[in-house]
């Protein structure tokens, strides 16, 4: 509940005071409007010819009311709305009796009923007999208008004692069910009055009943006159209580009036459930992200410690070449002298469909194989290393963040790095119809999908010193590495794994090494009457790479 029956009321009272600054009496209705499913805007004219907005959402949960200067109207995805109390001037502003329940009547004898509670949050428009004209919500459900139901109000402690749970429970939250105008801080505020010495609601008898009933009408006098002040826990709202609370939730701030304080709990409110929205789920990514590159990069460690057979198969490989070279098939196994280390014989496996000569060629070949690997795998490590120091700062920098403009900030200046997280790289992202890789260290490269993608690419995205990339000599995409600056170039490993990326994207993508042109965008140009894609280069370099994708990326 973000706004109680006192708050409402407080509201209310500044509204129809004639004399108060947040006076809406003789304002005039000039329009009205819904931006979202569950929050509407009235537009009021004063006769000074200042305009204000008064908006009411409806949202299950999150029902309030509260007043700004100026007409805040978004320039499109607005619908217009209660065209009939466009130019009615309103006349009085009446809460109901123990009611969340918000009148603004107009001199043409209409009513705007505003329901701020629960899943049956509406605005209604009434005519002069009480009859719905129209609703906000569900408007072919609504088809009768509810009757206010006034809240039980205890005066006595009879009344309180009558009306007490049973069962064990807080004596707040018992207190809350007892006198259900009050919310869980008024009650807490009672609580506090009253002193009681018991520590659960189904001790407490006749004198507890007595101390309560004397601090619930303290709380009450002290309503009659509110002061404003919204607690905070830093930047989250905590509570907006129109009197000074004996124990209170966090720092808090004093305001004027009801109506200030309310638009100052309703914006805080908003933006740190917006925030949350968006803070926690990415928290929780990164959080996952970071453990599980730490445990890729301990377990690619752990994998290198083993010792290479490359130098094994290369020695069986000179075994065989120099004493079984001319050795028909048809063995499983030969022993020989190691010619190369003590003289021990040495057990070689053979392929008994190959020769001896055939074997050793084969044992060259997994020599090769296993010494490509290990490189590999030293590549590798070295990328999962930069990737789970990444990960680790990028962790650190967001459980810093505290509120929304700082996560803007963080989500802007690590685009990439959150792009690789939530698993984006090599698929377009919201404003680049590219694919898109994220190759750690900040850097990331674009590629287009087809012609016309790679003309708008090279010639509209690209910087003139971003790095161009594109396999030679035959068709694939343009591909782009970003650079922050002109004086700014990527490590080896960075223009490697780009030109990678260039060569997969390619008709050579099954060659075993591609030359792929390496050179910055100002130095390619389309010929006149081109089809799109086609392109002239005047200044090149050229990487000789074998054609991959980052591990992570479609």
């Amino acid at each position: 509940m973000l706004l109680n029956y006192y708050i409402i009321r407080g509201l209310a009272a500044e509204w129809a005071g004639p004399e108060s600054e947040s006076s809406l009496i003789g304002s005039v209705i000039l329009e009205a409007w819904s931006s979202s499913a569950e929050e509407l805007t009235l537009l009021l004219g004063s006769a000074g010819g200042e305009e204000t907005s008064l908006r009411v959402c409806v949202k299950p949960g999150l029902s309030y009311t509260f007043r700004q200067p100026g007409a805040g109207k978004p320039r499109k995805n607005t619908t217009p709305l209660f065209k009939s109390l466009y130019g009615q001037t309103i006349t009085q502003v009446v809460v109901a009796d123990r009611d969340r329940v918000l009148d603004l009547r107009t001199a043409g004898r209409l009513t705007i009923r505003s329901f701020l509670f629960g899943s049956a949050a509406n605005v209604l428009v009434l005519d002069p007999s009480g009859d719905l004209v129209e609703a906000f919500r569900s408007k072919a459900a609504q088809r009768s208008v509810p009757e206010s139901r006034p809240a039980p109000d205890p005066q006595t402690a009879q009344d309180i004692a009558a009306r007490w749970p049973s069962g064990a429970q807080e004596l707040s939250k018992a207190l809350t069910r007892a006198v259900p105008l009050f919310d869980r801080w008024l009650a807490e505020e009672a609580v506090a009055r009253a002193g009681l010495s018991i520590a659960d609601a189904c001790l407490a008898g006749g004198h507890d009943f007595e101390k309560l009933a004397t601090a619930v009408q303290s709380v009450r006098e002290d309503l009659d006159s509110p002061t404003p002040i919204l607690y905070r826990e830093e930047r989250t709202p905590i509570a907006l209580s129109l009197i000074r609370l004996s124990r209170p939730p966090g720092e808090s701030q004093v305001f004027e009036s009801v109506d200030t304080a309310v638009r100052a709990l309703v914006r805080a409110t908003l933006s740190e459930r917006g925030f949350r929205t968006g803070y926690e789920p990415l928290l929780s990514a990164v959080e996952q992200a970071a453990v599980k590159a730490r445990q890729a990069l301990l377990a690619m460690e752990k994998e290198l410690t083993r010792p290479s057979r490359a130098d094994q198969y290369e020695k069986w490989g000179h075994l065989l070449m120099a004493s079984e070279a001319g050795a028909p098939a048809g063995r499983e196994r030969v022993e020989l002298p190691d010619l190369f280390g003590d003289g021990a014989p040495v057990t070689i496996p053979l392929n008994d469909a190959q020769s001896g000569l055939e074997n050793a060629n084969r044992y060259y070949d997994r020599a090769r194989r296993s010494r490509r690997a290990r490189e590999e795998a030293t590549r590798r490590v070295t990328q999962a290393g930069v990737w789970a120091q990444e990960t680790a700062s990028l962790l650190d920098e967001l459980r810093l963040v505290e509120d929304g403009k700082g996560l803007k900030a963080f989500l802007k200046s690590n685009a990439d790095s959150v792009a690789r997280v939530k698993g984006k790289s090599g698929k377009a992202r919201e404003g680049i119809p590219f694919r898109v890789y994220s190759l750690g260290s900040g850097y990331v490269v674009w590629v287009g999908r087809n012609a016309r993608q790679n003309d708008q690419l090279t010639f509209k995205h690209a910087r003139k010193h971003d790095l161009w990339m594109h396999a030679r000599g035959v068709a694939g995409s343009h591909t782009v590495l970003r650079r922050d600056s002109k004086t700014t170039m990527p490590p080896p490993l960075i223009l490697d794994q780009a030109a990678g990326i260039a060569a997969w994207h390619s008709k050579a993508r099954g060659s075993e090494l591609v030359p792929v042109i390496v050179t910055e965008r100002k130095y390619v140009r389309s010929p006149r009457k081109a089809l799109p894609g086609a392109v002239l280069v005047d200044r090149e370099e050229v990487l000789i790479v074998r054609p991959r994708i980052p591990k992570e990326s479609d």
